[in-house]
């Protein structure tokens, strides 16, 4: 009885407390400005205003530009490709194709069962510089993207590709292949084009990496993944910039110091999750380590473009959320 009577004495407490506070001079003061901020998040305004200060942080460079541009120096290309769905090997193969003949590719994959499909659908597309790399299916294309990193046939590249088959099977029915034509489609426009942002890439090394303007993803993107961030930037002697900018979907183009940086974290394959991967697991953070080494770094970032204006991301398709994932594959 006696705990009971001091509860309920508290409970009286505290609503006295509550009530004297609601009716303080300055939370009707406030009370606008409370207003506004729940007007600005039932409506979805925040996380666009957080991606548009994002993408203030990068260079614009339009595709249409540079079209037609002849790059009289050779850059060299890679691509490193993971293709967890077999049945998505032959439209990887066709955005590779217009990457040009001498680009060097790796190919990664997890199921030795699905690479006669994987092989066929490159060579119909006429793609024979390919190295096939057998990985654990760990970290959704995270840990297979560390693998291909280590290949010395990347020491010489001035830009690499990564891209993988993502289906993102944890959203709506249809929305994460809208997500992987988008992603693709952004970054390889055509040969010449690429070319370009190639020899972008080998004249200036400050380059980190270069993604559709679309997906270029901010603080609002955060979810459970400062930790993991800040742990691998400690690894290399950085501090965690408070702003967060890095490329959603996990698709972009990078320079030689991004790859040189990720090979020095020396991950192994304890570090990345078995089960799929949820907000908040190492992939995850990784992700976002890209963006966040850049800015602590203060390495360039572009964003890509056709025209000056794009749509917005959540058109590409309708409110994809890019900070939870529940597939292995991503």
């Amino acid at each position: 009885m006696t705990n009971l009577k001091y509860l309920r004495e508290e409970n009286l407490r505290l609503h006295l407390m509550i009530a004297s506070f609601e009716s303080s001079r300055s939370w009707r003061m406030t009370a606008p400005l409370r207003n506004t901020v729940a007007f600005l998040r039932t409506h979805h305004v925040l996380p666009e205003i957080s991606q548009k200060i994002s993408r203030g942080l990068l260079r614009t460079y339009h595709w249409h530009e540079n079209v037609n541009f002849h790059e009289t120096r050779q850059s060299r290309i890679a691509v490193l490709a993971h293709i967890y769905y077999p049945d998505l090997a032959d439209e990887i193969a066709a955005a590779i194709a217009k990457c040009g003949p001498r680009t060097t590719v790796i190919v990664t994959y997890v199921d030795t069962k699905a690479l006669p499909e994987i092989e066929a659908a490159f060579l119909n597309r006429q793609i024979t510089n390919i190295e096939y790399l057998l990985v654990e299916n760990l970290g959704r294309d995270m840990w297979p993207f560390i693998q291909a990193l280590k290949s010395q046939s990347l020491n010489d590249v001035d830009a690499i590709l990564k891209i993988h088959a993502k289906r993102s099977l944890h959203l709506e029915r249809g929305k994460g292949d809208a997500w992987r034509t988008s992603l693709i489609n952004g970054l390889v426009p055509n040969e010449s084009a690429i070319a370009h942002l190639a020899a972008e890439f080998a004249q200036n090394p400050r380059l980190a990496w270069a993604c559709p303007s679309e997906w270029v993803a901010g603080n609002e993107s955060w979810g459970r993944n400062k930790q993991t961030v800040k742990q691998l930037l400690n690894d290399l002697d950085l501090k965690r910039p408070r702003t967060l900018v890095f490329p959603a979907g996990s698709m972009f183009w990078m320079g030689r110091e991004l790859r040189k940086s990720l090979l020095n974290l020396e991950l192994s394959r304890v570090d990345f999750s078995e089960v799929p991967a949820l907000d908040g697991s190492f992939e995850h953070g990784l992700e976002r380590f890209i963006g966040s080494w850049s800015l602590a770094t203060q390495m360039i970032m572009y964003r890509t473009e056709y025209l000056p204006t794009t749509r917005r991301r959540t058109e590409y398709p309708e409110n994809i959320r890019i900070d939870q994932s529940n597939s292995q594959e991503s």
